[in-house]
């Protein structure tokens, strides 16, 4: 087989470099192989290296899917909504456009709240663009969705082909159907009898997974986020279940990503068909009536924290609900509930957190200005005689939100739920064994800890101790 990969590169002029060119090798992923971002030239690029084990099927899969990654990104990869490839490095490095923005997925989950309807709807249109130039190509991506999405200055780019095939192929069978995530692959995958064995999936497959990506575009969220296992998201797919409409979201883009996902492929659009509908829709705000006829407050919410504003409870309160909310009422959902400058005494904090679920506690960092805290939707307990336990939830998370010195806010959810919640005889709050938690060496509540332990990240820049400026405790309310 790697004689294969060698004949394929010389009839393909795939020129080879020298893995020494590249330096500051980061991984960031991986999957198949191993992907990590490297300087060569002095850019940033992507290096995807593919392991090859001896003597396996996996190896003969491993490198026919490579062969065929190899051959798509050299059909397609100068097209704009396509992650460009450059060439090879060493044994099986591609080299791979860098997408400064991460995937769409994460692009939404610290950017939703900025984007406005046209920049979604522009995404919505770059994404078809490139799948569009695809089908054109007579490739089927198979495995679309919001991770192999790229966004690049805003820009996406559809990448990721290891799975892709030729329209003509006849090899689709039911060996092909497990792979991808299960909220974006076509139902009927999910439908094969002993009548019926196997299902090809074609290019009305990758229009329901189009359909997906364009619902979670209007929603800043995964699909079917809080079921846990892939078999019960594709036990929901196979009984018809999909996620609803974001409030909102223009009636044109609901009813053109419905007819993406239908469950019959012969009543999906026509990719041509999708893209001619996108360009049709207008953002809400260009559907408005002539200002002389719209009501216009100029009240605003009135000022309920010392520390965050309007915008940071915006953010907060989505993430509590996972799903979009809107400036109404926003400052009634905060309760404060108590505030202090200097420290958080954790008997005041337990006195007047007693029995209060859904707390958010904000912190100002006394050096930096960082505003951080986090987010508990369970009652704080305070433990006695050398008590320690976790309490778990899988609803919890801490973040950083956005400040002059922070281009925009993060949120880091709990990873393991077992261990979301902290809590120690004499001791204060804490998210994890010290994700976010005041030490206990400091009586006085000032100095607190923050590493990476039981949540998704870390949310400063720096792992350890730091003192805090100013405390604000919040019990969240749903009006």
């Amino acid at each position: 087989m790697t004689d294969e990969i060698e004949k394929c590169i010389e009839e393909k002029n795939i020129n080879k470099f020298n893995y020494s060119e590249f330096e500051s090798h980061e991984k960031i992923g991986g999957g198949s192989g191993i992907v990590n971002k490297s300087v060569w030239k002095k850019e940033l690029v992507v290096l995807k290296y593919i392991m090859i084990r001896n003597d396996t099927d996996l190896e003969e899969n491993t490198i026919v899917n490579f062969i065929r990654e190899l051959q798509i990104l050299q059909r397609v990869s100068f097209h704009p909504n396509i992650v460009q490839f450059y060439d090879l490095v060493g044994d099986y490095h591609m080299i791979l456009k860098f997408a400064y923005d991460g995937n769409l997925r994460s692009y939404l989950k610290s950017k939703f709240l900025e984007l406005q309807w046209d920049d979604k709807l522009r995404i919505a249109e770059e994404i078809t663009i490139g799948l569009l130039y695809l089908h054109e190509n007579g490739i089927i991506h198979r495995d679309l969705h919001s991770k192999n999405i790229l966004i690049d200055q805003g820009k996406a780019m559809i990448s990721d082909f290891g799975l892709s095939k030729q329209l003509d192929d006849t090899s689709l069978g039911t060996a092909s159907m497990v792979h991808g995530l299960p909220a974006y692959i076509d139902p009927q995958c999910y439908k094969v009898t002993d009548a019926s064995p196997t299902y090809k999936r074609c290019e009305k497959s990758d229009v329901y997974s189009l359909g997906v990506i364009f619902w979670e575009i209007s929603s800043g969220r995964p699909p079917f986020e809080s079921i846990r296992t892939r078999e019960q998201v594709a036990i929901k797919i196979f009984q018809g279940e999909r996620e609803t409409p974001v409030e909102n979201t223009p009636e044109l883009y609901v009813t053109l990503y419905k007819r993406c996902w239908h469950e019959d492929p012969a009543n999906r659009p026509e990719t041509t068909s999708v893209l001619e509908k996108l360009r049709d829709i207008k953002p809400p705000s260009e559907n408005l009536p002539p200002p002389s006829n719209i009501p216009f407050h100029t009240d605003l919410p009135a000022r309920f924290s010392k520390m965050i504003t309007i915008e940071h409870a915006l953010e907060i309160a989505s993430e509590i609900s996972n799903s979009p909310c809107n400036v109404d009422h926003i400052s009634e959902r905060f309760k404060l509930l108590f505030s202090s400058t200097g420290k958080l005494d954790k008997d005041v904090f337990f006195s007047k957190c007693k029995n209060q679920e859904k707390t958010v506690i904000i912190l100002k960092v006394e050096e930096t200005e960082e505003i951080i805290g986090g987010y508990n939707p369970l009652a704080w307990k305070k433990l006695f005689f050398g008590g320690a336990r976790y309490f778990e939830t899988n609803e919890s998370f801490i973040f950083s939100l956005k400040t002059k010195n922070l281009d925009y806010s993060l949120f880091s959810r709990v990873e393991d739920s077992k261990y979301a919640i902290y809590s120690q005889s004499g001791c204060g709050p804490s998210f994890g064994l010290y994700d976010l938690g005041m030490s206990k060496h400091d009586k006085e509540g000032r100095t607190w800890m923050c590493r990476k332990g039981s949540y998704e990240m870390q949310i400063r820049p720096i792992p350890g101790s730091f003192k805090i400026k100013e405390c604000e405790v919040f019990q969240y309310l749903e009006i």
